[in-house]
């Protein structure tokens, strides 16, 4: 394992990240989710090679989102997962970065993508590997409730009527999907604790009365009913 083309590797994605013009997936957004997929694989004991290649792909599963200047809450969500793993693909050919941690790296961020993933997974991802997606899906959708970010997209939803729309769309489908059901027990631990966390964030003063300003009293209340259903 080449520790020095692998730290150019991460270095990187960090600028690729930096220049996101995505306030909800940028540089802070895939370095939580690195920590968060390295904390659930080194509970379950995943061996370091492979945490490796976990924290490549997710500090560069969303560099795709600097490809445009425009944030979008909806259409990028179908594509950047695959041009994320064909961009850093390209970066290992670049920086001469070959072997397993590289391929499975680029692998499990193609296998990651909405609708096609299940597909690549069959054809690409051999059975030991799909732990290790399965944490990386973990990691990334645990962070989905980042105080943080929820924060950053209600700034982009005061912004225009598309994005308060996509914001709304956004708590419906967390809430009344099966997106947040974790792979890994110890996802799963550290999801109640960020439930917890929101459900406090949504009852300050400012945070609640700005929700209702937007979605109305009953949207908030049903909203904070199902974030309870959520912690059964």
């Amino acid at each position: 394992m080449n520790t020095n083309k692998i730290e150019r590797l991460i270095a990187m994605a960090q600028r690729l990240m930096e220049r996101s013009h995505d306030p909800i997936h940028n540089l802070s957004h895939v370095e939580r989710v690195s920590v968060y997929a390295t904390d659930i694989a080194r509970e379950i004991n995943i061996n370091e090679q492979d945490i490796v290649a976990l924290n490549i792909a997710a500090l560069w599963h969303d560099v795709a989102r600097g490809i445009t200047k425009r944030p979008s809450m909806i259409w990028m969500v179908l594509i950047d997962d695959m041009v994320s793993a064909i961009m850093l693909w390209f970066a290992t050919l670049r920086f001469g970065l070959f072997g397993s941690v590289a391929g499975t790296a680029c692998r499990l961020i193609l296998c990651k993508s909405l609708g096609t993933g299940k597909i690549f997974t069959k054809v690409f991802l051999r059975k030991k590997n799909r732990t290790l997606l399965n944490i990386l899906t973990d990691a990334d959708r645990l962070d989905t409730l980042n105080i943080d970010r929820f924060n950053e997209a209600c700034a982009l939803a005061e912004t225009s009527a598309l994005y308060t729309l996509g914001y709304r769309l956004l708590v419906w489908f967390n809430l009344h999907s099966n997106y947040l059901k974790m792979h890994t027990e110890a996802a799963r631990k550290k999801l109640g604790a960020l439930i917890r966390e929101l459900i406090h964030w949504m009852q300050k003063i400012e945070v609640r009365a700005w929700h209702i300003h937007q979605f109305s009293a009953d949207w908030v209340k049903r909203t904070e009913i199902a974030f309870y259903h959520l912690l059964e």
